[in-house]
């Protein structure tokens, strides 16, 4: 009698290659999970802890950024009412700029070359919004032309060929590639100088000056990267700057007061 082993090695086979699908399966999800490890890893050796300020409901700057801290109001001796300080140390003193808006200022000192010597400067971060102009009828109209006055503003307070917001526009999305681990986020980014023959100089040194805009619904949160030109590559900004931009997370709701830390203060309502 002639014995039919086919049925039984068709059996075979047939387990054999579902242990091995498992086998790829658990090793792709192995590989995908000390890459996610590897990202956050990474993430924490470049960008700080999670910073949060209305309408910012998520952000995390290069680990050598400092944050300026609001001037507290003091009180009036004469009504006892608390006012706010005449001067805002988290203003630029180094242009007669105010920035309208300003959610929250952050500084870093940074190795640079002056005269071939090597010297320190500051970098500065800005953050700013449109949030609070919807907190009464009038501002609410020039809202949607915040991003076109902050670079209008900028560009005249440094003597520089204004920016047009529709054509010299930059569509950028953070992060930049795949795998997504956070979803990615639309940027409107401009620089500054607009040619090769301005330069914005600040003590003796040569800076750029690059505005992102993210959009949430009517709200605009614009960052503004004010960079001297050389820096070391030790300081890591071409990595963490993007780093950081993947972090925020802006709320769509408008809100009275934007402002840093989670304490929303005013802002700073300078006039253009």
């Amino acid at each position: 009698m002639t014995l039919n082993f086919r049925p039984w090695l068709l059996a075979c086979l047939a387990g054999l290659s579902l242990c091995g699908c498992g086998q790829q399966t658990y090793q792709d999800r192995v590989k995908q999970t000390a890459a996610y490890y590897a990202y956050i890893n990474k993430l924490n050796a470049n960008v700080g802890a999670i910073w949060k300020g209305s309408p910012i409901e998520e952000l995390r700057l290069p680990l050598q950024f400092r944050e300026i801290p609001k001037p507290l109001p003091t009180k009036d001796p004469d009504t006892g009412k608390l006012v706010e300080a005449e001067i805002d140390p988290r203003q630029p003193d180094y242009v007669a700029l105010k920035i309208p808006g300003l959610v929250a200022t952050w500084e870093a000192p940074f190795r640079v070359q002056v005269d071939g010597a090597a010297a320190q400067r500051k970098g500065y971060l800005y953050l700013t919004t449109n949030a609070f102009m919807y907190a009464n009828a009038d501002d609410s109209r020039d809202a949607p032309d915040f991003v076109k006055n902050l670079l209008a503003l900028i560009a005249e307070k440094f003597s520089l060929t204004p920016l047009d917001p529709a054509t010299d526009l930059i569509r950028d999305n953070y992060p930049r590639s795949a795998p997504f681990y956070t979803p990615q986020k639309a940027y409107d980014v401009y620089h500054l100088p607009k040619t090769p023959t301005e330069m914005v100089v600040i003590d003796g040194v040569t800076y750029t000056i690059d505005v992102y805009v993210q959009h949430s619904g009517a709200i605009d949160v614009a960052m503004v990267a004010v960079l001297p030109v050389g820096l070391e590559s030790s300081e890591n900004l071409a990595e963490r700057l993007p780093m950081m931009l993947s972090t925020m997370k802006i709320s769509a709701r408008p809100v009275l007061n934007p402002g840093g830390g989670g304490a929303a203060p005013p802002p700073s309502t300078g006039g253009f």
